[in-house]
C-alpha cells in the first residue's frame, strides 16, 4: 500500500509552549523518517505573499525572450536560464537568485522593468530563510540535541531559490517522459511552493512513487542528501521528479513552482549527530566540510544530474 504524505500544522511550534513544540517537532521528524516529505501549513507567513510571488513569476516569464536573456545566468551571477530536452527543444525556463548579501559574492541579476518582481522575490526569500531555521530547530528538538546544532552553520547566506516555468506540452508524450527527471537533492531541505498544476512526485526510501498534488496554503518540505549524512542514515534522502500528468488539461498548460534550497556554510563541518550513532548504527561517515561534500557529491552524480548550489 502506498504511503500518504502528512499535513503538519506548524503554528504550535512557532507560538506554542514547550510541550506543543515537542509534539510538532516529533511529527516533523516522523514524517521525514516515514515518507521523506510533508506538507506544512501555517508556516509563519501569509500565503498571500506566495500568491504575489507566483503572480510576479508569471509576469517575468511572460517577458520577451530577449529581455530575459539580458540577465542570463553567468558564473557568480544568478539569473535566467533555459533548459532543453534530449532533442534540443525548450521545455523549462528558470530564474535563479540568492540572498542580496552573502559571503560568496554572488550578484543577483534582476529585470529592471519589474521592480515589484525583485521586491516580492526578496521578501519571500527572507521569509523562507526564517522558516528554514525553525525547521532545523524542530529537527534538533526531535533528535534531542541543542537547538543551535544545525542553525549555527546557516549564517553565510548560502541558501538560494529558483522560480520554474514548465512550458505547455504540445506534442505527443513519449514513454517515461518527465518535466524534471528523477533525482535526489544535494542539500538539506527543499521548500517547494506549487501552483495548481500537477506533476510533482516523491519516492520514499524502499517505497513507491506518491503524487504530491498541490494543497492550497501549504509548502512541501522534501529531505535531501546532506540530511541523510548528518543523521547517519536515520533519515533518507527523498527521490523526486516532476512527471507528466495524465490529464490533458494539465499537459496543455504551463506549470509554475518556486523552490528554496537550504544550504549550510561552505566551511561548516558536517558530523553525524551524536544521538544518531548507536551500537546497532555506528557512525558511517567521517566529518566533512560542506564545500568538500559538494565536490564529492558532484563527482558522484555529474553523469546523472547536478543541483550544485
Amino acid at each position: 500500500m502506498n504511503k500518504t504524505i502528512p499535513i503538519i500544522d506548524f503554528q504550535p511550534f512557532l507560538d506554542g509552549n514547550l510541550q506543543e513544540q515537542e509534539f510538532v517537532a516529533q511529527q516533523f521528524y516522523d514524517s521525514l523518517a516515514d515518507v521523506g516529505a510533508l506538507y506544512l501549513k501555517n508556516y509563519g507567513f501569509s500565503p498571500d505573499l506566495v500568491a504575489q510571488a507566483f503572480a510576479q513569476s508569471r509576469t517575468f516569464f511572460d517577458l520577451p525572450l530577449e529581455d530575459k536573456e539580458k540577465i542570463a545566468m553567468k558564473p557568480m551571477k544568478p539569473g535566467y536560464e533555459k533548459a532543453k530536452d534530449e532533442e534540443g527543444k525548450d521545455f523549462r525556463e528558470v530564474f535563479h537568485y540568492g540572498p542580496e548579501v552573502n559571503k560568496n559574492n554572488w550578484i543577483n541579476q534582476w529585470p529592471t522593468s519589474l521592480p515589484q518582481f525583485r521586491d516580492t522575490s526578496i521578501q519571500l526569500f527572507q521569509e523562507c530563510q526564517s522558516l528554514s531555521k525553525h525547521l532545523f530547530q524542530a529537527q534538533a528538538m526531535a533528535l534531542k540535541v541543542p537547538e543551535t546544532t544545525f542553525i549555527d552553520v546557516l549564517s553565510d547566506g548560502n541558501c538560494y531559490s529558483f522560480l520554474a516555468h514548465y512550458l505547455p506540452l504540445t506534442e505527443p508524450i513519449k514513454r517515461n517522459q518527465t518535466r524534471a527527471k528523477p533525482h535526489y537533492g544535494s542539500g538539506t531541505f527543499g521548500l517547494i511552493f506549487q501552483d495548481d498544476g500537477k506533476g510533482l512526485k516523491i519516492c520514499p526510501h524502499e517505497g513507491e512513487w506518491i503524487d504530491v498534488d498541490p494543497i492550497p496554503g501549504t509548502v512541501v518540505i522534501i529531505m535531501e542528501d546532506l540530511i541523510q549524512r548528518w543523521t547517519n542514515d536515520k533519515l533518507y534522502s527523498t527521490f523526486h521528479q516532476v512527471s507528466i500528468p495524465e490529464e490533458d488539461f494539465y499537459k496543455a498548460r504551463s506549470r509554475y513552482s518556486i523552490a528554496f534550497k537550504v544550504t549550510p556554510n561552505d566551511d561548516a563541518i558536517i558530523r553525524c549527530v551524536e544521538t544518531c550513532i548507536t551500537e546497532d548504527n555506528p557512525c558511517k561517515y567521517p566529518p566533512i566540510s560542506v564545500d568538500d561534500y559538494y565536490k564529492e557529491w558532484d563527482a558522484k552524480h555529474h553523469n546523472i544530474y547536478s543541483e550544485k548550489k
